[in-house]
């Protein structure tokens, strides 16, 4: 393997903690700032438990988030480059995963 180089499991798992990540930073702090201003009655980091496993929501979210996370990386490298490069990322990594949750 070549310097600055990494294997296929360090990429998936480098994408995988990246979203599980992002729904704990971006997600939920989208969702603070909502609440605080008092535009929902949803309080941010859910712990109420999930079924059928009673996984708290928060950690059931940032698990989704790394799958997203992966699913990511391989379209990613699908997408068109230059400008649009940033319009089918935008879409695909916070447009759609709202959508579907």
């Amino acid at each position: 393997m070549r310097s600055g180089t990494m294997s296929g499991r360090a990429t998936l798992a480098n994408a995988f903690v990246a979203g599980f990540i992002a729904v704990l930073v971006f997600h939920q702090g989208a969702a603070t700032i909502v609440h605080l201003a008092g535009l929902s009655p949803n309080a941010p980091f859910p712990f109420s438990p999930t079924r059928p496993f009673g996984v708290p929501l928060i950690w059931s979210w940032a698990f989704w988030g790394g799958v997203w996370g992966i699913l990511y990386s391989f379209a990613a490298q699908r997408f068109p480059r230059g400008l649009f490069y940033w319009g089918a990322a935008f879409l695909f990594g916070a447009i759609v995963p709202v959508l579907v949750l």
